[in-house]
């Protein structure tokens, strides 16, 4: 104090301001810790400690400029801007850890990738030399190579999917390409491998997996009108069903072929039952009334 009396009075201005904000932020500091006194410490809670002081600084340093100084009104505002700190600790650390996953996922598919395409090139060239069987080889390249897409694909699907639904299309498009190649993978497997007759069915029956994956994937995700996806898949696919199990001799060609009409008739059941289950819900004033 001494040594301020020998300063200029703007210094000295400057320095009890310096002075204050310290002992404000350190109320503060001592606040936030006593709320989460009871919660485990780790780097999680410290970050989240870190933002709210940071936001307190700059809300106390907003409200003051604007001329308004009283340290109670502005610890009332903040706590009205958080009303519930351990619920949002609780969605901060679920944010945070969601976002950690991902990095470390990331991370992993970025180191992983070069050993398995390498382990390809090893069994690849193995089998070959060994077996001297250089014809059918070359399908595990693409062995590898579908496995790696699909499982690259489908984890890429699984963080859109909790993303904004704007983005869902992207992730729809990937489980139908993931399907797709999969496919054709067990085509060229069937072909090449066994030789089994009429196996060109797979084909088919891989559009009907598409949609029933997509199908699935609207349903998980909480798509509001998915029924409207389920009354198209359902005649889009019902003349693969019909050319799968014709083409194994399963049913006859004709009259086979009546599967197809049918699918709207179950098109028809699927709007009647989701009629009655919305009449459940309407709104009777009578009822209410009563």
């Amino acid at each position: 104090m001494r040594n301020c009396l020998t300063k200029e009075p703007e210094e000295v201005i400057i320095i009890l301001s310096m002075v204050t904000e310290v002992v404000h932020l350190k109320d503060m500091t001592v606040y936030i810790e006593s709320v989460f006194s009871d919660v485990p410490y780790d780097d999680v809670l410290l970050q989240f400690e870190r933002e709210l002081l940071a936001e307190w600084e700059e809300t106390r340093a907003r409200v003051t400029k604007a001329g308004l100084a009283d340290e109670n009104v502005l610890f009332d505002l903040f706590l009205s801007n958080h009303p519930d700190l351990h619920g949002e600790y609780a969605a901060y650390r679920k944010n945070e850890q969601k976002k950690r996953r991902e990095k470390r996922r990331h991370g992993f598919l970025i180191k992983a990738t070069p050993v398995w395409y390498l382990l390809m090139v090893a069994v690849y060239l193995g089998v070959s030399f060994l077996t001297r069987s250089w014809r059918e080889s070359w399908l595990i390249i693409i062995g590898f190579v579908t496995v790696w897409v699909d499982t690259v694909g489908l984890l890429m699907v699984c963080e859109i999917a909790s993303k904004r639904r704007l983005f869902h299309p992207i992730a729809r498009i990937l489980l139908a390409l993931s399907v797709m190649m999969t496919t054709t993978l067990v085509y060229l497997i069937g072909l090449m491998l066994f030789a089994i007759p009429r196996f060109w069915v797979v084909f088919p029956a891989g559009v009907f997996l598409m949609y029933c994956a997509d199908a699935v994937f609207a349903r998980l995700t909480g798509q509001k009108l998915r029924v409207i996806n389920y009354l198209i898949y359902v005649p889009a696919a019902a003349p693969m069903i019909y050319v799968v199990l014709a083409g194994l001799y399963l049913i006859p060609w004709h009259p086979g072929w009546l599967i197809v009409p049918l699918s709207v008739v179950v098109d028809i059941l699927i709007i009647v039952g989701k009629g009655i289950e919305n009449g459940k819900y309407r709104y009777r004033p009578g009822e209410e009334d009563a």
